[in-house]
């Protein structure tokens, strides 16, 4: 494993960075430690490799606080899943909430980020892992949700029926 920083998660939203604190020590010197507020997630940084290693195999899926919490390694690239774990969800119901949408998609693995965008009938759902967001893909694309049928696609990769960037063919054809 490389990396001193680990991701907590699916912990309860009443978390402390305290009781974080508390539950890591025991595995080395910790460098840092976070909980996001209202979100379930935090990080936790060691001083060295080895202790967050040996923390990530004895912590993860333990229950803490009523949950069985989610111990990996923090990507150290900055985003907030592995790759291909974000979702485009489409054609929703203009009345759901960010709360609905996080429900729906819970039950495939643990969510780290819901951007709805209100009154234009889609958004995006962000998980830890490229496998949770396959499985949310598989079970839910066409599925009824709230009235509608919602389209569930991998964020960022661009459909065949797209239009291709017409700007950039105008200079091409002409040189």
């Amino acid at each position: 494993m490389l990396g001193k920083k680990l991701y907590v998660g699916n912990l309860s939203y009443s978390a402390t960075v305290e009781q974080i604190t508390a539950l890591f020590e025991d595995f080395g010197e910790i460098k840092q430690a976070n909980v996001i507020d209202g979100k379930g997630f935090g990080f936790v940084e060691f001083a060295e490799d080895e202790q967050a290693a040996k923390a990530k195999d004895e912590l993860d899926g333990i229950l803490f606080d009523g949950r069985n919490i989610k111990v990996d390694v923090a990507n150290p690239s900055g985003k907030k899943g592995e790759s291909g774990s974000k979702l485009y969800v489409g054609n929703i119901n203009y009345n759901v909430t960010v709360e609905q949408l996080t429900k729906l998609f819970e039950q495939f693995g643990e969510v780290t980020h819901v951007n709805l965008l209100e009154g234009r009938g889609y958004g995006f759902i962000e998980f830890t892992t490229q496998d949770n967001a396959q499985k949310a893909k598989e079970e839910l694309d066409g599925k009824d949700f709230e009235g509608r049928n919602i389209k569930i696609d991998f964020a960022g990769k661009k459909k065949d029926n797209q239009r291709p960037n017409r700007g950039n063919e105008r200079y091409n054809s002409r040189y």
